[in-house]
């Protein structure tokens, strides 16, 4: 069983099947929650850990928004490096932060004109916003991955994102499949969540710069 980023339910045997025992799982959880057979649960649970794209680059850097020319370079390079080794474990995920993985190679290198990246910030910036439907009648007037970041660190627990980001740099290594960017980004990120260092755009910056030659003839 997977929970999307959207709140609903998929759900689905490992070797694809419409088994018996997964409609009577679908009947329980729709009372609950919308619920989506999946004939490829592997791919959608690569999916949910696609989180690892973006969270953890946006949240050691410390911005809030994704106007930052670095920070939208970085996510491009993982969401990329995140998809070939998706594909290397045998998975096939749709897509990251609301954008197709077929389009991140595009933006490896930054976008090419100001239409281009704004139309970037705003289907990154609409993929966590709570629909109509899931908000009901409660009055939220705050993106909740924003409230998310100014609650936590009060509470002082670290985000997960360096979690899921430490998964997709030893997966890569297991397969050796070539993760620049994570590679350079998780110890800052890792640091950060730790409150060992303070968040800083500067990393990005040193992450572009590290990993410019990988990328140099893509997008």
């Amino acid at each position: 069983t997977v929970v999307t980023h959207d709140g609903f339910f998929v759900i689905g045997e490992m070797d694809g099947s419409i088994t018996p025992r997964l409609k009577e799982l679908e009947q329980i959880l729709s009372c609950a929650k919308r619920v989506e057979l999946s004939t490829d649960i592997v791919s959608a649970r690569w999916e949910k850990l696609c989180m690892a794209v973006g969270m953890p680059a946006r949240n050691s850097s410390g911005l809030e928004t994704y106007e930052d020319r670095n920070l939208q370079i970085c996510i491009a390079r993982c969401a990329t490096e995140y998809y070939h080794l998706a594909q290397a474990c045998g998975a096939n995920p749709r897509q990251a932060i609301g954008i197709p993985f077929s389009e991140w190679p595009r933006y490896v290198n930054g976008c090419k004109t100001p239409e281009e990246e704004k139309s970037l910030i705003e289907r990154c910036s609409s993929v966590f916003a709570p629909s109509k439907e899931e908000l009901g009648d409660m009055a939220w007037t705050i993106n909740p991955m924003e409230l998310a970041g100014k609650l936590v660190p009060e509470r002082r627990l670290p985000m997960e994102g360096h979690h899921t980001m430490g998964y997709v740099v030893d997966k890569a290594k297991e397969m050796g499949v070539p993760v620049p960017t994570y590679d350079f980004l998780y110890p800052y990120v890792y640091d950060v969540a730790h409150r060992k260092i303070p968040a800083d755009p500067k990393y990005l910056a040193l992450a572009v710069e590290a990993t410019n030659e990988f990328y140099r003839d893509m997008g």
